[in-house]
């Protein structure tokens, strides 16, 4: 089904994607996750954890224990 990316953004944070409203935001580490045109976000302290499952038909599950969403990041851009 194609590759799985995972960045490890460290202290750097997406600004769209930051909001004082949403508490998991301001937490100090964070990642990215990217499958087939899809993006997952999140962040933690301390220790982080996620939770992967890739069914029978190549769909991914994932879980944030400490908070992430789905986002929407430009595959390609021209200037």
């Amino acid at each position: 089904m194609g590759d799985i990316l995972f960045f490890d953004l460290g202290e750097k944070k997406l600004a769209p994607y930051t909001h004082p409203k949403i508490a998991w935001t301001g937490k100090k580490w964070g990642g990215l996750i990217r499958y087939r045109g899809l993006d997952a976000y999140f962040r933690y302290e301390g220790t982080g954890h996620v939770a992967i499952v890739i069914d029978e038909y190549g769909s991914i599950h994932l879980h944030f224990d400490q908070g992430g969403m789905i986002i929407n990041l430009d595959d390609l851009a021209v200037g």
